[in-house]
């Protein structure tokens, strides 16, 4: 018997085919829910509201935003590669909240989860853990 966790609920995934987009969508759809896996390039910023509006009624928003993993050197990153990461990975965030927003109010209905946001997270503390320790100050032991 098929598990109805989620049994009614329309889930729009963005950028399902990247990061953690595959298997979000499939264990979302063993959940239950009606999963809407939205393929669309967010960059363009008109692209947010009309992934929302072909979605039709959306009762949760999983923002998986993502970009293949950086590999130039932190101090080598060029001011064109910092905006591309942040068109891909943080501008589609507000312009997607903008537009489900009304409509899960209106419905008392709303929630998200940015994927990006957790995993810049997770990324973060694992390069924290294998930093080098910083040397210390002049004038402290």
């Amino acid at each position: 018997m098929p598990d109805t966790l989620l049994g009614g609920l329309r889930i729009l995934v963005t950028q399902a085919d990247d990061f953690m987009g595959p298997t979000l969508c499939e264990v979302l759809a063993e959940h239950g829910a009606d999963v809407i896996a939205s393929r669309e390039s967010l960059i363009d910023p008109t692209a947010p509201a009309a992934v929302v509006t072909a979605a039709g009624r959306v009762d949760v928003l999983i923002a998986n935003l993502a970009v293949p993993s950086p590999s130039t050197e932190v101090v080598s990153i060029s001011d064109d590669e910092w905006r591309a990461t942040f068109a891909a990975l943080v501008d589609p965030l507000p312009r997607l909240v903008r537009a489900v927003l009304p409509s899960m109010i209106e419905r008392r209905r709303d929630a998200f989860s940015s994927w990006a946001a957790r995993r810049l997270c997770a990324e973060c503390a694992a390069r924290r853990r294998t930093a080098r320790p910083a040397r210390p100050r002049s004038g402290t032991s």
